[in-house]
């Protein structure tokens, strides 16, 4: 599945391999993704921990569903449902 016209926005840091595996797989699929470095920024930050309620990365936010960790089968699942 890919292009699904569904973005994609990826919490992450600079230097997380988890998270650059993520957006990887993510653009691999040929979903679109908006990258949020939180590590600049404590807005960003204080975004992530109120939508996901976690202060891991990364964490993918799909419309209202929040997917932690690097998980490409729970963001396959779910945007699967959405198409």
């Amino acid at each position: 599945m890919s292009g699904t016209g569904t973005i994609i926005r990826l919490f992450t840091v600079p230097g997380c391999g988890k998270c650059r595996a993520l957006k990887a797989s993510i653009e691999a699929r040929g979903w679109t993704c908006q990258e949020v470095n939180v590590a600049g920024s404590f807005g960003a930050l204080r975004e992530m921990v109120r939508l996901s309620g976690a202060r891991e990365v990364p964490v993918a936010v799909v419309g209202d569903a929040v997917v932690v960790g690097p998980d490409v089968a729970a963001l396959d699942r779910l945007l699967e449902k959405r198409t």
